[in-house]
């Protein structure tokens, strides 16, 4: 039964079993109660004062009195997210990076701190503290990340490479999850500070791509080590093919390697298998209507492909139906292996052929991987002539990152376009000069 304690303060103390607690009223606000996580009485007196003083002067302020932790007030705004998601009003994608940066680094490197005192000078050594985190910080000690996927704990080992400080991109990314947070603390009322979270600022890191007689080579390469030996496996083959299929589908559409993880037969619209293999212009044809209806990062799009797509599809329909024994169903994959599993990255074979290529690394130094064949992809439109915002839209960015990102087309990529009113001026000039 608790036990009161009379006093003439605006404020009950009263004990809970051996500790000290307090309450009080607030107008608008209604009681609070509080424990002073004490068993001494001249102790209780003390912290009950300086509570309740701070409570006043947060309601001078227009803050709330009824505090609760930094870890408490990060949680509501999590689930404040998640129905938010549930409702659509945010992507769940976007929920899940977000999740991920404050529940990992804002509640780690904030859990001490009083909410109501928060300043900006705390978010700008916060960013000085996460650059460090996984090399001299909290993270250099980690060893394995534990989740829970589909009901299960799942623990992943911290790679070598994960070992560093994070892009611009994910700089970009935190600073938005912060500021959302931020914004919201302040709309509740539990602080009155505004909080300023310096914008990132996305560097353009442009990726490597391959030349056209580069690509030329790799496809050679990868048709030889898959058909060149008698003695191959034919397991061993079929993955083989199917890592080519692969690269020509990803040079020939641009799209994402997440959007082709996520790709199903059912998002491929007007293929025809097994057309007249001698018949080269009816499989054209046919690839010329073929659309990628893919999704990734949240979105949605149709991707007008080149007509030379078609073999690479064809191909996975092939490896399918001989990994399957039977025509793929439009749910399923066109990436199953030979162990009937859905092959979401082509990571290790990858590697494999461009070191055997020698293309693993551009002139610059820069490693290539499966988004190298967007790039390629995205130059080669540009050579060609096609529009920035055509080609922009078709792969799902704005014309701004095509150009900091995507393109490395130079200008002798770019001569027929620069030169034809000069040629026409050249040859008049000659004429002239002959007359």
């Amino acid at each position: 039964m608790p036990v009161h304690y009379d006093s003439k303060a605006p404020y009950t103390l009263f004990k809970r079993g051996s500790s000290w607690h307090m309450r009080f009223s607030i107008e608008g606000q209604g009681q609070v109660r509080h424990s002073l996580k004490t068993k001494d009485e001249h102790e209780a007196k003390r912290l009950a004062f300086e509570f309740y003083a701070e409570a006043k002067h947060n309601t001078k302020l227009g803050l709330k009195a009824k505090t609760k932790s930094f870890d408490e007030y990060m949680n509501m705004f999590l689930r404040q997210l998640e129905r938010r998601t549930e409702q659509g009003v945010i992507k769940a994608e976007q929920f899940k990076r977000f999740y991920a940066i404050l529940d990992r680094y804002a509640r780690e490197f904030f859990r001490q701190e009083s909410v109501a005192h928060l300043t900006s000078n705390k978010v700008t050594r916060y960013w000085d503290w996460r650059n460090a985190y996984w090399t001299d910080g909290p993270g250099k000690s980690v060893t394995h990340l534990e989740y829970e996927r589909d009901g299960k704990q799942v623990r992943m080992p911290i790679s070598p490479r994960s070992r560093k400080a994070p892009s611009s991109s994910t700089r970009a990314t935190e600073a938005q999850a912060l500021r959302a947070f931020f914004t919201w603390l302040r709309k509740e009322g539990h602080t009155k500070e505004v909080i300023e979270v310096e914008s990132q600022k996305v560097k353009p890191n442009p990726r490597p791509g391959f030349t056209m007689e580069e690509f030329g080579k790799l496809n050679v390469i990868s048709t030889r080590r898959a058909l060149g030996d008698p003695d191959i496996h034919p397991r061993i083959m079929r993955d083989r093919l199917r890592l080519r299929a692969y690269i020509e589908l990803m040079a020939f559409s641009g799209m994402r390697p997440p959007e082709a993880a996520n790709l199903k037969w059912q998002d491929i619209h007007h293929f025809k298998p097994d057309i007249d293999g001698y018949d080269d212009e009816a499989r054209l044809a046919c690839g010329k209507a073929i659309r990628l209806h893919v999704h990734g990062k949240g979105k949605k799009r149709p991707i007008v492909a080149m007509p030379e797509i078609y073999w690479s599809i064809n191909q996975l329909w092939g490896l399918c139906r001989e990994e399957l024994g039977r025509d793929p169903e439009p749910s399923e994959s066109p990436f199953i292996n030979s162990r009937g599993n859905v092959q979401t990255s082509f990571r290790n074979g990858l590697n494999a052929l461009l070191e055997e290529a020698d293309l693993l690394y551009d002139y610059t130094g820069a490693k290539r991987s499966a988004y190298s064949f967007r790039h390629f992809f995205a130059t080669q439109m540009i050579i060609a002539g096609v529009p920035f915002y055509s080609l922009a839209a078709n792969m799902g960015t704005s014309p701004e990152m095509l150009q900091s990102f995507y393109v490395d087309a130079t200008s002798e990529h770019l001569a027929h376009q620069l030169q034809p009113q000069w040629k026409v001026l050249a040859e008049r000039l000659g004429a002239e000069l002959e007359d």
